[in-house]
C-alpha cells in the first residue's frame, strides 16, 4: 500500500514539475495599438543654431484612478529625448532651473496609464489550474492589459498653444508559475511608453520644422 502510495505521489510530483517546465517558456505579449511616428526618434536639423530653449513644467502621470509620482528615472528620459531631438539649444526641468530673462517653449505632459490585471478571469483561470494540480495550466494562461495616452502641451512665448497627443496599447499573457507573464507586462509596459514619447516628441518637431 505504501509503495502504491509512493507511486502515486511520484507522478503527481512528476506531472507538477513538468508542467513548471513547459509553461517556464509560454508566455508572450503584443502591441495593440501604436501611435504615428513612434519608431525612431525625429531629430531637427537645425543643429547647433538653434535658439530653442524649452523649458518641461509639468510631467504629470495618473495611474488607473488615481496620481503617480514622476521618478528620476523617467524624467531623465523624457529630457533626453527632447535634447535627443536636437530642436532645442537647451532644455530645463524644475522651478529652480529656469532663468527669468529667457524665452521659453513651455512643455506640460499628461500621461494617462490604466493597468487592467483581469483580476475576475484571472483568478478564476487560477483557480482551475490549482484544482486540476496544474494539469491544465497550459490552457489557462493569465492575461494583463496595459494602455496608456500621452498628451504634451508646448505654449511659445506669445501665447501660443499647441497640442499633441499618442495612444499604445498592449497585453502579456503567461501560465504557471507566472514569472514570465510579469517580465513581459513590464517589457509591454516600457515599449508603450517608449513609443508614446517618442512620438509626441517626433509630432511636435515635424509640426515646427519647416
Amino acid at each position: 500500500m505504501n509503495i502504491r502510495m509512493s507511486t502515486v505521489v511520484a507522478k503527481i510530483i512528476g506531472i507538477f514539475l513538468v508542467t513548471i517546465a513547459l509553461n517556464g517558456c509560454y508566455s508572450y505579449s503584443s502591441m495593440t495599438k501604436s501611435p504615428e511616428k513612434c519608431d525612431n526618434l525625429i531629430v531637427s536639423t537645425t543643429g547647433s543654431s538653434s535658439d530653442k530653449i524649452g523649458y518641461v513644467s509639468n510631467i504629470n502621470v495618473k495611474l488607473n484612478s488615481g496620481y503617480a509620482n514622476t521618478n528620476d528615472g523617467f524624467v531623465k528620459r523624457v529630457m533626453t529625448k527632447l535634447q535627443q531631438s536636437n530642436y532645442f539649444k537647451d532644455v530645463s526641468y524644475g522651478l529652480y532651473t529656469k532663468k527669468p530673462e529667457s524665452s521659453y517653449i513651455d512643455l506640460n505632459f499628461n500621461i494617462d496609464e490604466i493597468h487592467d490585471m483581469n483580476m475576475g478571469g484571472n483568478l478564476t483561470k487560477a483557480f482551475f489550474t490549482g484544482f486540476t494540480l496544474f494539469v491544465l495550466a497550459p490552457a489557462l494562461p493569465n492575461t494583463y492589459d496595459f494602455y496608456t495616452d500621452h498628451y504634451m502641451q508646448a505654449t511659445w512665448p506669445n501665447g501660443t498653444k499647441r497640442e499633441y497627443r499618442a495612444s499604445c496599447a498592449g497585453s502579456a499573457s503567461g501560465t504557471f508559475p507566472y514569472i514570465g507573464l510579469v517580465q513581459e507586462y513590464n517589457k509591454i509596459t516600457g515599449d508603450a511608453t517608449e513609443k508614446c514619447m517618442t512620438s509626441v516628441i517626433n509630432q511636435f518637431v515635424a509640426d515646427n520644422v519647416k
